[in-house]
C-alpha cells in the first residue's frame, strides 16, 4: 500500500487532474477504513469532474457505512443522475431503502436496477429480502431460487430460501435449503 499511494501521490504532484489517481487513493484509504481521507479523494474527483458517477457512489457508500443516511442519499441520488444505467448506484441506494424499511422504494429501484444488469445477484437477494420481510413469501421464495441460480456457492442464498419455505409452512423444502447451505457452507 505505502508504495502505491507515493506512486498515485507523486502522479498528483505531476498533474493535479489525475482522477485515476483520486480514485485509487480513495479506493485505498476506504479499505484502509480512513474515511475522510476517501471522502476527501473522491470529492477531489467530482471538483475536476462533477459528473463522475463512480466517485458519487463511493462517498455515499462511505455515508450509508457512517449511518449518515441523508448524504448518503444525495451522492447515490447524484451519480444515478449522471449515469442512468449505473445499477451498482441503483441497487446501492436501493439497499439503504430496505435498511430504513422504506420497501416501496427499495422495490422500485431493485426493479430498476435488476432490468439494467438482469445477472447481478445482489438485485435478487435484495428482492427476495424485501418480500421475505414484508411477509410476500412466495415471491420471497422465487427471488431467492434466483440467487442459488445465479450463485450456487452462497450458502445464504439457501438459507434464506429454507426460510421463505419455512414461512410458507413447506417443511420438506425448508430442510432441503437448509441441508443445501450447509452443504455450500462446508
Amino acid at each position: 500500500w505505502d508504495s502505491a499511494t507515493k506512486y498515485f501521490k507523486k502522479t498528483l504532484e505531476l498533474d493535479p487532474k489525475a482522477t485515476g489517481s483520486l480514485l485509487n487513493l480513495g479506493v485505498m484509504s476506504r479499505k484502509l477504513k480512513k474515511y475522510d481521507d476517501a471522502i476527501k479523494y473522491y470529492l477531489g474527483v467530482l471538483a475536476i469532474d462533477s459528473t463522475h458517477a463512480w466517485a458519487s457512489n463511493n462517498i455515499a457508500n462511505i455515508y450509508s457505512i457512517r449511518e449518515d443516511y441523508d448524504k448518503a442519499e444525495f451522492y447515490y441520488k447524484l451519480a444515478i443522475k449522471y449515469d442512468s444505467l449505473y445499477h451498482l448506484a441503483i441497487c446501492n441506494l436501493a439497499k439503504q431503502y430496505e435498511s430504513l424499511k422504506e420497501y416501496p422504494k427499495a422495490l422500485k429501484l431493485y426493479h430498476q436496477s435488476k432490468s439494467i444488469e438482469p445477472y447481478y445477484e445482489d438485485n435478487y437477494f435484495g428482492l427476495g429480502n424485501v418480500h421475505y420481510k414484508t411477509a410476500n413469501y412466495d415471491s420471497a421464495v422465487l427471488y431467492y431460487y434466483f440467487c442459488t441460480l445465479l450463485d450456487s456457492t452462497h450458502a445464504i442464498n439457501y438459507y434464506n430460501l429454507g426460510n421463505a419455505y419455512k414461512m410458507k409452512k413447506d417443511k420438506e423444502n425448508a430442510i432441503y435449503y437448509y441441508k443445501k447451505a450447509y452443504k455450500a457452507d462446508s
